[in-house]
């Protein structure tokens, strides 16, 4: 299994954030097409489903819920060190 890169981990987030591909996609300024894909090359770099797509949106699976919420952190955490490495410069 490999390790999903952070961009496509950031785009999850923002799904998951909004619980709308469409909504997101605009948000990160990116086709909904686009946007599709990387969810679905992270859920192929997992092994597992991440989203329950529907006409009203999408609702997350539970593996989903726990992707969003570690991811969350990392992010995080990553953009803080980046900032303080920016500062040490």
């Amino acid at each position: 299994m490999q390790t999903p890169d952070m961009r496509l981990l950031r785009s999850f987030l923002a799904v998951a954030r909004e619980r709308s591909i469409s909504e997101a996609a605009r948000r990160l300024f990116m086709s909904q097409q686009t946007l599709s894909e990387q969810i679905r090359q992270l859920e192929k770099n997992l092994g597992v489903p991440l989203l329950l797509r529907g006409s009203r949106g999408v609702t997350l699976t539970p593996a989903g819920e726990r992707l969003a919420t570690g991811a969350a952190s990392v992010t995080a955490e990553l953009d803080a060190l980046v900032d303080e490495v920016r500062r040490i410069a």
